[in-house]
């Protein structure tokens, strides 16, 4: 079972006094299980410390928490909108020929490409546990700016490669064609 609720605690480090927020919410991720993380840990102003007022000293730390929390929410709804629709233009030259096309989607760690030229198609690839355990992501993780990582473009590139091959192969292989429609 997943710890899902808030804790504030404060925590004197020499002369110095901190709070430290830790709260975990449950995120709608369609089917799978996900949570935001807000954690904090900030000093608290010394003239506050000095005055030594509880009260005080508790709504600092949670007007700083809130203010947090609404700048971790309108940089998620960004990431969101990118990741919904990022339109991200891919061209690439494969055996003397320009394919051209681009990543439709990279949301619920699904990175999804649409061919557009010369054939038509699409694919995807999710970045699940192991690749986060790889430190392969979507978007890039070490960037202050929303924009996808090296290795998302090369497997969105590579994406191309296999769709245009699939679709060279049906386009030049009527009885496969044929057999894939059957198929259906």
């Amino acid at each position: 079972m997943f710890y899902t609720g808030k804790d504030l605690d404060f925590r004197a480090k020499g002369k110095k006094l901190f709070f430290e927020y830790l709260e975990y919410v449950r995120a709608d991720e369609g089917n799978q299980e996900a949570y935001q993380v807000y954690e904090l840990t900030e000093e608290i102003p010394q003239k506050l410390v000095k005055k030594g007022n509880k009260t005080a000293i508790k709504e600092y730390a949670e007007k700083q928490i809130a203010a947090y929390k609404e700048k971790v929410d309108k940089q998620n709804k960004k990431i969101e909108k990118f990741e919904k629709n990022p339109e991200f233009p891919l061209i690439v030259k494969y055996k003397n020929t320009i394919l051209k096309g681009k990543i439709v989607s990279a949301q619920n760690n699904t990175l999804t490409v649409k061919l557009s030229e010369p054939f038509q198609g699409k694919e995807f690839t999710q970045y699940g546990f192991a690749s986060a355990m790889a430190g392969l992501y979507i978007l890039d993780q070490k960037s202050d700016e929303i924009k996808f990582s090296s290795n998302a473009i090369k497997t969105a590139k590579n994406l191309l490669i296999r769709i245009y091959e699939k679709e060279y192969k049906k386009a030049n292989n009527p009885t496969a064609n044929l057999a894939e429609k059957l198929n259906e």
